[in-house]
Parts: C-alpha cells; sequence; structure tokens
C-alpha cells in the first residue's frame, strides 16, 4: 500500500497597466492532491486519485459600472482505476477506470455575470498485448460524459512490428476533443451553441540502433476542426477556425564515452483553413541536448533554434538560436551545487509582434 499528499496555496498581489491606466488584482491559488495505491501479489493494482483545487482573481479597482471584477473557479476531482499488470508468461494487460469531474465558476465582468456548473463522468480502459516476439499493441479508450455534450469519445491505437535487420515499424491513431470552458459559454462574447473542438492525429515511425545510437524517422499528421475562435462582424465566439499540421521529424539519442544526447530536427506545414501557414509558428526547427561528466562536474549544453515566422499583420520575425548552459557539482553526499545561465551568448529575438513594430 501507497498513500501520497500533496499541496499548494499561494497569494499574490499585481501591478499592471490597462489601456495605460495603473490597475491591481489579488489572486489566490489552492490544489490539493492525494493518491492511493494496493498493490496485490505484483500483478494487480489499484489505484484512486483524489484532487481539489481552487483559483480567484479579484480586482481592486472599479469598472466603469462602479462595480468589481473577479472570477472564482473550483474543480474537484475523482478517479479510480483497477489494472492488471503485465506478465511475460500471459503477454497482456489491462486496465479498466471511472473518474469525475466538478467545475464551479463564479464570474463577474464588465456587467457579465454568471454563476454555472459543470460536470464530466468518464469510463476508460487500456489494453496491451504481445502476442509474439515481434508485434504489440496497445489501445486506449474513453468515453465522456459531459453535462452539456453528452458522450464524447477518445481513443487512441498504437501497434509496433519489429522488422529485419534491426529496423521497428511504429503506428499510432487517435482522436480527442475539447469541450467549451464555461467562458467561453458564458462570459463575454460567448455562445452557448458552441461545439466541442475536434482533433485526429496519426503518425509513423522508423526506428534502429546502430551501436551507441537510436535512429527515429517519424512522419506526422494533425487535423484540428470546429477551433473557437472570435467572429468580429457578429462579436461573438464560434466555431470557425480549422488548423492542419504535418511534417517529419528525425530524432537521434546516443550514448557513449564522450556523454549522452539527443537530437531533434523537425519540418512541418502548420496551415489555417484558408491554407496559409498559421500565425508564430515555424516550419524548421532544432533542438540539442548533451550530457558530459568531467572530472566531479556534469555539463548539461541545451541549444534550439527556430526560423521565421509570420505575425499579425503580415509581419515577419526573424529566426534564432538560444544556446543554454548548465553545470553541477557534488559537493557532499547531501549538497549539490549547480549554476544555470540562460540565453548564454545573450541573443535578442522576438516570439510575437504587435501591429506596427516588433
Amino acid at each position: 500500500f501507497e498513500y501520497s499528499f500533496s499541496s499548494w496555496d499561494a497569494e499574490g498581489y499585481v501591478e499592471y497597466l490597462l489601456f495605460g491606466q495603473p490597475v491591481s488584482q489579488d489572486f489566490e491559488n489552492k490544489a490539493y492532491g492525494s493518491e492511493m495505491k494496493f498493490n496485490f501479489n505484483n500483478h494487480y493494482l489499484l489505484k484512486a486519485n483524489i484532487n481539489s483545487s481552487k483559483d480567484l482573481i479579484r480586482q481592486n479597482d472599479l469598472n466603469y459600472l462602479e462595480a468589481i471584477d473577479y472570477t472564482q473557479t473550483k474543480r474537484d476531482f475523482l478517479e479510480i482505476s483497477a489494472n492488471k499488470l503485465y506478465k511475460p508468461e500471459d503477454r497482456y494487460s489491462y486496465s479498466l477506470g471511472w473518474s469525475k469531474e466538478n467545475e464551479d465558476v463564479d464570474y463577474s465582468s464588465y456587467g457579465t455575470t454568471y454563476q454555472e456548473e459543470l460536470e464530466t463522468a468518464s469510463i476508460f480502459g487500456s489494453l496491451g498485448l504481445i502476442p509474439n516476439k515481434t508485434q504489440s499493441f496497445l489501445i486506449l479508450l474513453r468515453r465522456s460524459d459531459h453535462q452539456s455534450y453528452g458522450n464524447q469519445l477518445t481513443w487512441n491505437i498504437n501497434f509496433i512490428q519489429r522488422l529485419e535487420k534491426g529496423w521497428t515499424l511504429n503506428l499510432s491513431n487517435g482522436k480527442a476533443f475539447r469541450s467549451p470552458n464555461s467562458s467561453e459559454l458564458y462570459g463575454f462574447g460567448s455562445n452557448m451553441d458552441l461545439n466541442p473542438e475536434t482533433s485526429k492525429s496519426f503518425e509513423i515511425g522508423l526506428n534502429r540502433r546502430f551501436q551507441e545510437r537510436d535512429f527515429s524517422f517519424v512522419y506526422f499528421n494533425n487535423d484540428n476542426k470546429n477551433l473557437i475562435n472570435f467572429d468580429f462582424q457578429d462579436y461573438v465566439l464560434k466555431n470557425v477556425a480549422k488548423s492542419k499540421n504535418s511534417g517529419f521529424e528525425l530524432r537521434i539519442k546516443w550514448l557513449n564515452s564522450l556523454g549522452n544526447g539527443n537530437l531533434v530536427l523537425r519540418t512541418q506545414d502548420p496551415i489555417n483553413q484558408d491554407q496559409e501557414r498559421l500565425l508564430r509558428r515555424s516550419k524548421n526547427s532544432l533542438s540539442l541536448n548533451f550530457n558530459k561528466s568531467i572530472y566531479k562536474y556534469n555539463l548539461n549544453i541545451n541549444a534550439s533554434a527556430f526560423d521565421s515566422k509570420v505575425d499579425f499583420g503580415n509581419i515577419s520575425l526573424p529566426g534564432y538560436a538560444l544556446v543554454n548552459l548548465g553545470i553541477y557539482r557534488q559537493i557532499k553526499k547531501y549538497l549539490t551545487l549547480s549554476i544555470r545561465l540562460e540565453n548564454l551568448f545573450d541573443k535578442e529575438y522576438f516570439t510575437a509582434a504587435t501591429s506596427n513594430a516588433y
């Protein structure tokens, strides 16, 4: 039997500018969680998770209606699952579970007020199969009963096939959804007729180990529909957007006497419903992570690079590369010293633009 408990509590006061005028707000965040695990004969596992959170933001200045704006959200979550762990002799594993989430929102902003409760209950399960030495399957299903949108099905299917000469083929396909939140349904510019956002994705990967290196070639395709965006003609939120992203990734991992690390090269084509590139998205990117032990020190180098992007107003954001450095030293058994330098070469870069300048 294992039991864990965690809590988070933060309170603060924030000052900022609203249309050039100084205003302030108080915030309060609380979160509590606990997990219980019962392990039977090392082959069966019963788990229970209980979580609760509260988020409050309260403005200190009156709005133009001489009222105080605030938003308070409370969430309670319970999940119970039974799991049969994998054993080589029977070559399968499975899980079956149930969860329930309650969301209570109390909101007031510029005369728009509401207090609503949303409830979602789900049953979920997974099945893992290894019928032979060259194949394995993993299937995951979740059926959610949303208070406003009824039954929604989320699923993911994964297949692995070992090929000749050390190659492995990985196939993955899945579907997911996101229900509109309470602000989108009842807040400013809200629309109670919104539909859930949906996404479909699949991935094909080829993997092989060459001595001390793992190589992966991956093709991915993600298709999102019913995205919720603001319609400025009717001044209301609508399901008016779509997006699609497909591309390739080369992933390399290595572990040898020189050090260990990984490299990811990605090229993608993120587009919207008008076949235009999504804003603030790079087509090409690179990520490098390298670790090396030198005497009693551990050295970490992290580098990332992105090519140009396009922002609102057709403004071009130039590409950039960043390098971070970390040094770690074990001084004594219970004492470690670490130093981390972010943006080592003091690179100036832009992630967003206004309508007329960076």
